[in-house]
């Protein structure tokens, strides 16, 4: 085993506290495919395990390399104490080279899957990476989640995410969490609607993205990553972001599995 993923292991390895009913980790994990180690899934394994469902964004479409490695991080994750099921979704429709898959990963004791996941086509062609929609039944009532990554800043995504705030108007009767990259600043003056749609938006303004290096100080960036959820529908009791990386010395091993840190939300459902 890599030593430094050993040292980074230990180092990275303090529980969270997620006190809620229902608990969501959303996660771009870059180049989620045949790059990740065993090493490096176990990492991944540990800092998401105390959650109840986590949405993963960028998994490799270009063979079934990114498939594979999320089976494999269930199968870890099935060793740590819990059962936890997965589902993939199909390559997204994208021009370019943007298409992706979308997993889920869950705790089958506290969330049921109701029906099959699928992704979200009724905002073609303007949404590149369609969102991954799946609804799960807690012991409080059913959710529906959209797992959703967007195109990039420089293509103004809010394109996407103007489609995205429908939802709630396609799906009336479905309580509505949209988790993931939006590739847009969480205090963007953009996301003022929210209010007046009935959203709201958490972690406001938590920096996610991974810089390449410390030296013009930390090693944080971009506040692109969280989740758009109906207020008459969640409950939020906190919501943050994780740090794994702890150090400025572990950065270049952190961003080995990752250029963004996860995002967590704890809720009850209303």
């Amino acid at each position: 085993m890599n030593i430094k993923i050993i040292i980074f292991f230990f180092l990275i390895y303090t529980p969270i506290c997620l006190l809620s009913q229902s608990s969501i980790i959303s996660w771009n994990i870059r180049d989620f495919g045949r790059t990740k180690s065993i090493e490096e899934l176990k990492v991944i394994a540990d800092i998401v395990k105390d959650a109840d469902l986590v949405a993963i964004q960028e998994v490799v479409a270009v063979d079934i390399a990114g498939a594979q490695k999320v089976a494999k991080l269930a199968e870890i994750l099935n060793r740590m104490g819990a059962k936890w099921d997965y589902k993939i979704s199909d390559k997204t429709t994208s021009p370019g080279k943007r298409t992706e898959r979308y997993a889920y990963i869950w705790k089958t004791k506290q969330l049921q899957l109701e029906g099959r996941p699928y992704l979200e086509k009724n905002f073609e062609p303007i949404v590149y990476r369609e969102p991954f929609m799946a609804r799960f039944k807690s012991k409080e009532g059913s959710f529906l989640i959209a797992n959703y990554h967007s195109r990039s800043y420089k293509e103004e995504p809010e394109q996407e995410i103007d489609l995205l705030l429908m939802l709630n108007a396609l799906y009336p009767n479905d309580r509505i969490i949209i988790a993931g990259d939006f590739n847009k600043y969480s205090d963007d003056s953009y996301f003022d609607k929210l209010k007046g749609l009935d959203y709201s938006l958490e972690p406001k303004n938590e920096k996610t993205t991974l810089k390449m290096s410390c030296k013009s100080g930390g090693y944080y960036n971009h506040p692109i990553d969280f989740f758009i959820f109906e207020n008459e529908s969640f409950h939020v009791l906190k919501a943050g972001a994780i740090d794994f990386v702890k150090e400025c010395e572990l950065l270049d091993v952190a961003r080995s599995i990752s250029d963004h840190l996860p995002v967590f939300i704890n809720f009850h459902l209303n």
